[in-house]
Order: structure tokens, then C-alpha cells, then sequence
């Protein structure tokens, strides 16, 4: 497993340099780049963390065990061979391909990758084994001739308001922040007449872009060939569909420094010229990680793009990390090159680590032996090596602005920010001596706070919305940070798409400089898109999404307009991980646990969420003083039940039951009703979403309720108003997934 760091966003910047026309930075920055010293590491305070300082740097590489990546020859046989879900040899499974195909064999300017398997090019698998370990599995692989390369699937981790372009030191130096005026890359000196109408665009490949933000709307790619190539704006292949919204911000960050729009006269601008369209490519998840078979399926992605005619001219990867040197990364410097023999440069983060690649050799992908890898340090507004960047007189081609460099913010920010690791989020950049808006004293509202002082706001945008403004006993802000009360405003009868800003101004002790803080909030209706996958927030926590389709689905209870895909919830750790910290946050110390019966396939749910519960002090009453998470069984009838060997962590225990989803609550009764037989006492019901408020005069915890989908409705199959008006049952669905009709 190759572990990932999310690396320096000037990298960014430099493959703005690369299709605008716009000057590079001095040599003696890129000397810098190569030749670091201690006495500069040592002198250096500045850009620190705010641009991903590797916090979880890994001295050892690792990657997913029982898993390999395989390139070979794309011939009719291996084709058929590796195929998704085929056997090939002893006890490995194919998990999925992607096609790297001759673009000899366009016709009419189209691709097709199932015509042509089996006509040249190239076809890269990942496979696993439960029977075998990697390096097991490299060695069975590597003995068939026609394997090109077999490597580990390593795991990857990401190394309108006023016009705020003044501010980014990278466009326009001034010596702000402290800086050496004229520390730049000399935006204003751009020849605009060298602009051409030809559309360019750059794929980023991190972990998505908010394609709805402010900065970035006019900006993001719009796919022309959505026919063979699904999304509308690029591919989400963290999670395995069509929409690559960004839930880290981390790749939001990045396309602002590259192609923020620069013609509103507000917010930030980007380097990039006003032709220059956005490609969102998701490859890391909300926590930033990801895996280079993911990455890889990216580039093929760009591969087909390019082979349909899009003019893909660089490829921004803004991670990097370290590789194990007995496999290396072949397969993913290949692709690499495919896509830059197509005319796309792929420019790469050198790291941050604050060492010398020279050395190591082994930070992937910008010390792969590619022509078409540009390898970026980051330098800061003096001028200077940062202090995190690595370096490497050979291995890297040359610095650009990379510390304290403001860009878009996260998808409900619409303020400049700085990217940081500590939250995987962007942080407000408050520190404007201007004000965004000038507010006369009589539009000011007021309201009082805990320490006997008045917050004065004022609400814009507003619409025919109604905002209102209180203070909340909710620690919405740390209490570390001195915060004991909140300001908590909400939004009624907004409109889905409209962005509305509170803006705050206040007075600090030390000086009588007034400030301001303005907050912009986006309607949180949700948008579907070209393939109906709707995503929505939880209101505990923004990182916690859930996937539905609309349509028509059918169940063993009922019909209803929305399948809940909760696929990634059950498997992926660090969504379930928060999920669990949300649903364990409604359990007092007092309510005993001793079992949580997991219904729907929550047993990695549940799992955690006996750990929160544990940690939280909620007590357990069985003989190991721990607790128990079982799932049970069902009989032909539908009746739930328990084997002899689980009765013992029901009769007599304190049970939880956790749900996926309750509509009308009857399977959640039969579940009540086989608890009960079997002895258990009932303690709580918890459950991902929920329709109803209580079953069985129990209340049910959810993180998602029926305010958040308000258009979801379940109907009896004899009185189903899409069945009259003879509306096309989409697919049977039911807790393990769906099956189309």
C-alpha cells in the first residue's frame, strides 16, 4: 500500500504556466528547488501546514494486501481472460478493467472500448485473492507471458463576494503577506492576444471539484459525449458513480488556483485564460484517500476523452507519496504516458516531506521516469524554498507559488481560503482589511450573545426567503477556541441553487480596527444530475452524503419513488466511522448496551458504533463487559431469527437495533417482535435514514429524516399512483442493493 500525502497546490499553478503562455518563475527558485539546506529548513516558519504539511507521513510503504494491479497485451483472449468478475488461474478473482485502445481504431471520431478489445492497446485489471497474499499473487501473474507489469494496488491519500485577486501574492506580488514584491508569475504581464477560442481543458484528478461554486461554475468542463462517456463533468470514482462533487476540498483548491473565473470581478482568479475548461476527476474520498487503480481508471477516462476529441492538455495530480521499491509504479507511469503521447502533460506534486527526491527516488507519481511528468516544489511569497516542499536538483523541473496561497473554498464557502490538512476542509481567510459590503448602522440587525455584547448582522440575497439569526448553546465552533455560544441562522422557503450570506462585523480588543465575517450558505435542495444520482448532507455532519435515485422501485413491503444506495455507507471504514460517531451521539451514559443487532448489512456500522458507545460510557451489562454485534437471519417467511449459538447475546440483553432505512416501520416491527421472543429487552433504534419518528411507541434515532427528501414517498403496491399512471418499475430493491428490470 503506497500511502499518499495531499501535496502542495503549486503544482496547480505550474499547469496553468503550461497552457496559457504565462512566464515561469526565476531560476534561482527552481536552484532552491534542488538545493535545500538545513539552515534554510531551520529558518524557514511560513507556509507550514495550511497547504497539507504531511501530518501521516509513513516510513514504510503499504497497500491493499490480496490485491494486485496487471497491464497486458489488449488481445481477444486476454480480453475475455481478465473480463470483470472472470477466474483467472488458482483462486484470483477480476474485479474490474479499464481499456487503453489503439486510437488507430477511431471511427468518425468515436470510440468504442467494447469493439475494440482485442485490437491493440492495452487493458489494465485489478484482481484479488482471498487465497493468496500480494507479493503471492505479483509472482503468479508475472508467469504469464503476455503479463506486462503486476504491482500492488497501493492506497493513495491527497498529498460572489468582492474580488479578491489583490490578495493572491502568486497572481501579482505587492509584498503582501510579508512578501518580496515582484515574487510572482506576472499575471498582469499576460499577452492576451496570444488567446485562441480553441478550448483547452485540464483534468484534475483528486478528489472531485464543486462544479456549483461561484468561482468554478463557468469554468467546469461540459461533456459533449456523454453517450460513451458517462458524466457530465467528469467521473467520481471513489464511489462509483457520475458526479464528482467535492466532499474533502482539497481538488476544489486546486481548480481555483488554476481556472477561477477571472471575469466576475469577484471572489478569486485563477492563472489559467478564459478558455480553459475544468475536467472532475474524483479519485479520493471525503477523507482524501484513494488507491492508484482508481487513479489509473482516471486516466483512462482521459485516454477515451482524448480518443472522442476532447483537447485534454494537462492532467493536475496534486498527490504524491511513497512507493515500494521492489514493485515500483509501472503501470501508472504507462498510462501516463499513453495520455501524454495524446498531448496532455501530467503535472505532479514533488511532495511534502521537506526532503531531497534525488535521495529517495521513490515519491510517485513525480519521480516516475516520464517525458511527460513535470515535477513542482512550492516556493513561498519571499521568494524562498517552502519549508515542507521536497526538492531534488534531477528529480525536480521547478518551483512555483505553493505556501499560503489562496483559492475556492469548500462546496458551501463561497470565501477565499486556504486549504488545511487539520480538518480536510478550507478555512475562511479572514484576515481582509476591507470590508466586503458596506452596511449602513439602520440595516443592522442585532442580537444578543452569553457575555451581555451584540452581534449587528446583516442578511443579503435573501430573496423571498426567510432568514433569521439566533444565538445557540450548540458548540458549533470548538470550545477550545473560547467559543461557549453560537450564532445559528436557517433558511425557510429557500430555492434550490441560491446562495445566501450573512455578513457579521465585529471589533477586536487589541485594536479598534472594525472586522467582519461573512458566511455564504447555498440551498441544500438537492440537484439531479444527468444520470439522477442525487446526493444529499447530513445536517450533523456535511461529510456524511447519501445517494438516492429517483424513480420508481419496488420492495417486498411496498412501492417507493427513491432507492437510498447505501452501498458505500455498510463497506467503506471512514464514512461508517462517522455515521457511528453521529447515531452514538443520541445514547445517553445511562441506557445499558449489551448487543446492537445490525439489520440491512450494517456490521461494519455497527462495529464502530459499539466502539463509540464504549468510549462514551454507555455501559454494558453481560459477563465480558463488552458489547456484542450480531446480525440475524431470515426464514422463508420472511420471520426474523436466531441461531442457538446467539441466543445467549439476546435473552436477557440490552439490544440497539440498527437499520439502513424505515419507510413504514413494518420490518422494523417484526424485528421488534423477534427480539422480544427471543428475550432481549429493547433499548433504541437507530437507523441511517428514517421516515417515521417512532415505532412501537420507541423513538428512532436517524441521521437522515423525511424533512431531508421530502419528495420520497412509499405507497401500497394495490394503490401506487406510479403504477396508475403505468410508470415503468425502474428495479427491484431491497437492504443488499437493487436489480434493474
Amino acid at each position: 500500500m503506497k500511502r499518499f500525502t495531499k501535496s502542495t497546490l503549486s503544482l496547480a499553478m505550474a499547469v496553468a504556466l503550461g497552457v496559457s503562455g504565462m512566464p515561469a518563475l526565476g531560476a534561482d527558485m527552481v536552484s532552491q528547488a534542488a538545493q535545500k539546506t538545513e539552515k534554510q529548513n531551520a529558518k524557514e516558519k511560513d507556509g507550514h501546514n495550511l497547504l497539507g504539511e504531511d501530518l501521516t507521513k509513513q516510513k514504510e510503504s503499504k497497500y491493499e494486501d490480496g490485491q494486485a494491479i496487471v497491464m497486458y497485451r489488449n488481445t481477444t483472449a486476454n480480453v475475455k481472460k481478465f473480463a470483470k468478475g472472470a477466474a483467472f488461474g488458482d483462486g484470483i478473482k477480476v474485479e474490474s478493467s479499464c481499456t487503453f485502445a489503439n486510437n488507430t481504431e477511431q471511427k468518425n471520431g468515436k470510440v468504442s472500448t467494447k469493439k475494440l478489445a482485442g485490437k491493440g492497446g492495452y487493458t489494465v485489471s485489478l484482481v484479488s485473492s482471498t487465497r493468496y497474499s500480494t507479493n503471492q499473487l505479483i509472482e503468479k501473474l508475472k508467469k504469464d507471458s503476455e503479463v506486462l507489469y503486476a504491482q500492488p494496488n497501493y492506497v493513495c491519500k491527497a498529498d460572489n463576494t468582492a474580488d479578491f485577486t489583490s490578495y493572491q501574492w502568486a497572481l501579482d506580488n505587492q509584498g503582501q503577506n510579508n512578501g518580496t514584491k515582484g515574487v510572482d508569475v506576472g499575471i498582469k504581464g499576460v499577452d492576451t492576444s496570444k488567446y485562441t477560442s480553441d478550448e483547452k481543458v485540464i483534468a484534475i484528478i483528486d478528489s472531485g471539484v464543486d462544479y456549483t461554486h461561484d468561482d468554478l461554475k463557468n469554468v467546469i468542463w461540459n461533456n459533449p459525449y456523454t453517450s460513451e462517456l458517462k458524466g457530465k463533468h467528469g467521473y467520481d470514482f471513489a464511489n462509483g458513480d457520475a458526479d464528482p462533487l467535492d466532499d474533502n476540498g482539497h481538488g476544489s483548491h486546486c481548480a481555483g488556483i488554476i481556472a477561477g473565473d477571472s471575469t466576475d470581478q469577484s471572489g478569486i482568479s485563477g492563472v489559467a485564460d478564459r478558455n480553459v475548461k475544468i475536467m472532475a476527476l474524483k479519485f479520493l474520498d471525503a477523507d482524501g484517500y484513494g488507491d492508484t487503480y482508481s487513479a489509473i481508471s482516471a486516466y483512462n477516462y482521459i485516454y477515451t476523452a482524448q480518443s472522442l476529441g476532447t483537447n485534454v492538455v494537462a492532467v493536475n495530480n496534486s498527490w504524491g507519496g511513497e512507493i515500494d521499491y521492489t514493485y515500483g509504479d509501472s503501470i501508472l507511469e504507462e498510462v501516463i504516458n499513453l495520455v501524454g503521447k495524446n498531448g496532455a502533460v501530467s503535472v505532479c506534486a514533488a511532495s511534502n516531506d521537506g526532503t531531497d527526491n534525488d535521495e529517495n527516488q521513490n515519491i510517485s507519481p513525480a519521480c516516475l521516469n516520464s517525458d511527460y511528468i513535470i515535477s513542482v516544489a512550492a516556493a513561498n511569497e519571499r521568494g524562498e524554498l517552502a519549508s515542507f516542499s521536497n526538492y531534488g536538483a534531477k528529480s525536480v523541473d521547478i518551483a512555483a507559488p505553493g505556501a499560503d496561497i489562496l483559492s475556492a473554498g469548500s462546496y458551501n464557502n463561497f470565501e477565499p481560503a486556504l486549504y488545511q490538512e487539520a480538518n480536510n476542509y478550507c478555512s475562511y481567510y479572514l484576515d481582509f482589511s476591507q470590508k466586503l459590503q458596506e452596511c449602513k448602522k439602520e440595516d443592522l440587525e442585532t442580537v444578543d450573545v452569553s457575555d451581555n455584547s451584540i452581534i449587528h448582522y446583516a442578511v443579503e440575497n435573501a430573496g423571498d426567503a426567510n432568514v433569521s439569526v439566533e444565538v445557540s448553546n450548540q458548540e458549533y465552533v470548538s470550545a477550545a477556541n473560547g467559543n461557549k455560544n453560537s450564532l445559528k441562522w436557517s433558511i425557510k422557503n429557500a430555492k434550490a441553487g441560491d446562495v445566501y450570506s450573512l455578513y457579521i462585523p465585529y471589533e477586536r480588543e487589541e485594536s479598534s480596527t472594525p472586522y467582519h465575517q461573512t458566511f455564504h450558505m447555498r440551498s441544500d435542495v438537492p440537484v439531479m444530475d444527468q444520470d439522477k444520482m442525487i446526493k444529499i448532507y447530513a445536517r450533523s455532519d456535511s461529510r456524511i452524503q447519501l445517494k438516492m435515485i429517483p424513480g420508481h422501485f419496488v420492495t417486498s413491503q411496498s412501492h417507493i419513488t427513491h432507492y437510498l444506495d447505501l452501498t458505500t455507507m455498510k463497506s467503506r471504514s471512514s464514512e461508517a466511522q462517522r455515521i457511528a460517531a453521529t447515531l452514538a451521539a443520541n445514547y445517553e451514559a445511562s441506557i445499558p448496551v449489551d448487543t446492537i443487532v445490525c439489520m440491512d448489512g450494517l456490521e461494519v456500522i455497527g462495529a464502530y458504533l459499539a466502539e463509540e458507545l464504549t468510549k462514551a460510557g454507555v455501559l454494558s451489562m453481560n459477563a465480558h463487559q463488552t458489547i456484542y454485534v450480531i446480525t440475524p437471519e431470515f426464514n422463508s417467511t420472511g420471520q426474523m431469527i436466531f441461531r442457538d449459538n446467539y441466543e445467549p447475546m439476546i435473552n436477557g440483553k440490552n439490544i440497539l437495533i440498527l437499520n439502513g432505512s424505515i419507510t413504514t416501520g413494518s420490518t422494523l416491527n417484526r424485528a421488534i417482535e423477534s427480539v422480544l421472543y427471543y428475550g432481549g429487552k429493547i433499548r433504541g433504534v437507530a437507523a441511517i435514514y428514517s421516515s417515521v419518528d417512532s415505532v412501537a411507541t420507541l423513538p428512532v434515532h436517524s441521521i437522515f429524516q423525511a424533512r431531508d427528501i421530502p419528495d420520497y414517498h412509499s405507497y401500497r403496491s394495490d394503490n401506487c399512483p406510479l403504477c396508475k399512471n403505468r410508470q415503468k418499475i425502474d428495479a427491484i430493491v431491497s437492504s443488499y442493493g437493487y436489480s434493474v428490470l
